[in-house]
């Protein structure tokens, strides 16, 4: 089982899965928002012969602030995370039976705070035109007016003008994003360790 946040979460998983990582295999749980993970978490680690649980949530403003309420939901769940996550993605290997292998992905890349548009903005192509002026856009909007998600703001602006535009997870689909880029293998990497085939 793979706990994430939301739909967009969800869709964006599913998709590159698709496209890099047919041969996984695992179910998605949608959570309704932060607010909703520890009990979410210690009810998914309590399934009775689940091998495996992956959560993938938006680090946001917080970082350690977001790892230490993960560690919480585990711990009421008596798994035990380390102290701070791994930058390539947290797995650990319970010896206890009965207890799953975990994974924890803090968005974008376990080590900044941002969320799941700051992973994006990670894996657009190289030398992309437009993406400079999708930023440029919303940095002059953010000069005018405060935004509360300027990096959402920022990769919608860059899909809008697209012939793929769409969704996150369509736009995938359809090869907006470059999946062979450094922040995308690594995530790829990571969910291979979690749900190993």
């Amino acid at each position: 089982m793979l706990v994430v946040e939301g739909a967009d979460d969800e869709h964006v998983i599913r998709h590159v899965c698709e496209q890099s990582l047919s041969e996984l295999e695992f179910d998605v749980a949608q959570i309704g928002g932060i607010a909703n993970l520890s009990a979410e978490i210690e009810a998914h680690a309590k399934v009775v012969g689940r091998s495996s649980l992956g959560v993938v949530v938006d680090a946001n403003a917080d970082i350690a602030s977001r790892w230490q309420s993960i560690r919480d939901a585990f711990g009421r769940a008596q798994i035990e995370l380390p102290s701070g996550p791994d930058g390539q993605g947290t797995v650990v290997q319970s010896r206890l039976a009965g207890v799953p292998r975990v994974g924890v992905w803090l968005m974008p890349d376990n080590t900044n705070s941002g969320e799941l548009e700051d992973f994006l903005a990670r894996i657009i192509p190289a030398g992309d035109p437009v993406w400079p002026l999708a930023q440029d856009y919303v940095q002059q909007v953010e000069s005018i007016e405060a935004l509360s998600k300027p990096a959402k703001s920022r990769i919608h602006s860059w899909l809008a003008v697209r012939t793929e535009g769409g969704r996150l997870g369509t736009s995938i689909r359809a090869g907006a994003f470059d999946l062979q880029q450094a922040a995308a293998q690594s995530f790829l990497t990571w969910l291979r360790r979690v749900f190993p085939t």
